[in-house]
């Protein structure tokens, strides 16, 4: 899989491409799973999953887990580090709700 970096927050990179990142990992995954795609949206990675938006990478904030997934699990020794907030489909389709008001 090919993603377009350019976009992409350096520190997500360094976390994502480097060997000793916490995120390597779910690089890894996404080059050996046909059923995730991901793209960098406002310097952030999101991850899908069947097309279902399963996670959401950044820099310098926590994870952000918006489906429980296989892959959230290649990032649980770094959720007990810095938290990891995991949404509520409430709280999604209210966001929603929100924007489309």
């Amino acid at each position: 899989m090919d993603v377009d970096t350019t976009n992409m927050c350096s520190h997500l990179k360094r976390k994502l491409f480097e060997e000793d990142g916490p995120y390597h990992k779910i690089w890894l995954a996404l080059q050996a799973d046909n059923e995730l795609t991901a793209i960098v949206r406002s310097r952030q990675l999101h991850i899908y999953r069947k097309g279902k938006k399963v996670l959401i990478l950044a820099g310098k904030a926590a994870p952000k887990v918006l489906i429980e997934d296989r892959l959230a699990t290649l990032i649980g020794s770094h959720n007990s580090q810095q938290g990891s907030h995991r949404y509520e489909k409430s709280d999604i389709d209210t966001v929603a709700d929100k924007n489309t008001n």
